[in-house]
């Protein structure tokens, strides 16, 4: 029997739109997003066959709608519907796949992106023997993140990146976990979350720095203009004149046809530093960061990171080049 409770429930409906839709786009498709609501939910709830587990399993109903990775669950997640409301056994997939991933049994590591899960059945897996006192914790804040980071502090495989009174950021290297406190979601590798405090910047700034072997700092300049700074190479003796020329006649023509990916270099002795600008905008009451006139999203701060390391060895490549030249020339002499 169709849910006609669950697609005429307003408290989770027009979050649910909202999320579908990218920015600046809600008012031009809120009719067609309203109808995708409808046939979403009809696929979710009406389509969804529980007893037929084996489907569920390799075919999910939405699998017509967003492949097979799920991703109307974690829409349906994210815009506030409450665990029971939930096609539960589609539910009980993701969370084998999130105990997968904490056992070190999923393959694919790091790539599961905006993968969501109640805060409280994460507890569960993550803590099969000990959630119950984090649970009651939950309504005390500062209590449940002492009491977490207690815990965390004991598992060699995790890193913590930054804690806050709303959020945890955290990692086991592969894959990581941005616990919201308020609305009670734990998302695994989040891609298309919005940056939007400073404190939130640095642990994901951290995380990438380690997940990409870059070294990377976060400067804060005041007036909410930041920049990331990338040390993208380090020599072992200093740069000849004609090197550092020919690095800086480099960089100079890969910005002319960048995108904003930096916004200033510098060529010292042994080093070479790349600048990206990220702003800070707080107009009360809506506080968000931007990278290049864009606000920044997890994936974006990732593809710089991904691109700063392809530039680091194409920086690299051109250097052992050059060496390779002298000592043919050297030899031939």
């Amino acid at each position: 029997m169709f849910r006609e409770d669950i697609r005429k429930r307003s408290e989770y409906g027009d979050e649910f739109v909202r999320l579908f839709i990218k920015d600046g786009l809600q008012d031009r498709l809120l009719p067609f997003s309203k109808s995708a609501l409808e046939l979403f939910t009809k696929y979710c709830f009406e389509e969804c066959n529980d007893s037929d587990r084996l489907k569920c399993i390799l075919r999910p109903c939405t699998e017509i709608i967003d492949g097979n990775n799920r991703r109307l669950l974690d829409l349906y997640i994210d815009s506030g519907i409450k665990k029971n409301e939930l096609p539960l056994f589609c539910y009980s997939q993701r969370q084998q796949m999130i105990t997968n991933i904490l056992t070190g049994k999923e393959r694919r590591r790091g790539k599961n992106i905006d993968k969501k899960i109640f805060l409280e059945d994460f507890l569960d897996i993550l803590f099969p023997k000990a959630a119950k006192p984090l649970k009651r914790a939950l309504q005390r804040k500062q209590t449940f993140i002492k009491t977490f980071l207690g815990r965390l502090d004991e598992m060699d495989e995790f890193t913590l990146y930054s804690s806050q009174d709303d959020y945890l950021l955290f990692s086991n290297n592969h894959d990581i976990f941005f616990m919201d406190l308020n609305r009670g979601i734990v998302t695994l590798n989040p891609g298309e979350h919005k940056i939007n405090e400073m404190p939130e910047l640095t642990g994901f700034t951290k995380f990438f720095s380690h997940k990409y072997d870059q070294q990377a700092e976060l400067i804060e300049n005041g007036f909410g203009w930041n920049h990331i700074q990338f040390q993208v190479y380090e020599s072992k003796e200093d740069f000849t004149n004609e090197e550092k020329s020919r690095l800086q006649k480099f960089l100079i023509e890969l910005r002319k046809d960048d995108t904003g990916l930096f916004s200033a270099f510098y060529v010292a002795d042994k080093t070479i530093q790349i600048n990206t600008d990220v702003y800070y905008h707080n107009y009360d009451p809506e506080v968000y960061l931007t990278y290049n006139d864009k606000k920044l999203l997890v994936r974006s701060l990732e593809e710089i990171f991904s691109s700063m390391k392809r530039l680091q060895d194409d920086i690299a490549q051109k250097l052992i080049e050059k060496s390779e030249d002298v000592t043919k020339e050297t030899s031939s002499e």
